[in-house]
């Protein structure tokens, strides 16, 4: 009995000791309020209370930023990956969308990522 017992508690202790991160995303400048992910689970796209949505590639051993989209005067609490759109939600009462991006397999980006989206307008006319 007593060796069931210390065989229990060594497997417990051998449990706390692995880890099963696999990475950590640290490039925003400020806490995170949404993340959404591509159909494929190539994009992850993160949007923060430094006022911008971040890129990052999943197919890779490390996740890397690949773009970062700016024009929000706020914070962004909402993100969605829509086919090769990405809409961004913010405080700052407006709803970007990135037009025209190539979000590929092999989790490259167009160099439109570097330009500002510009806000959707919604008012009625």
């Amino acid at each position: 009995m007593g060796g069931v017992i210390q065989s229990k508690v060594k497997v417990k202790a051998e449990a706390k000791q692995k880890t099963y991160l696999v990475d950590t995303l640290t490039d925003h400048e400020a806490g995170i309020n949404t993340m959404a992910l591509s159909d494929d689970g190539a994009i992850l796209a993160s949007g923060s209370d430094d006022h911008t949505v971040r890129l990052w590639t999943t197919t890779t051993d490390r996740c890397e930023c690949v773009g970062v989209l700016v024009g929000h005067d706020d914070y962004v609490n909402c993100v969605l990956i829509e086919e090769t759109y990405v809409f961004s939600a913010s405080a700052d009462k407006t709803i970007r969308k990135l037009n025209s991006i190539e979000i590929r397999r092999d989790a490259t980006v167009d160099a439109l990522l570097s330009l500002q989206s510009e806000p959707i307008d919604f008012s009625i006319r």
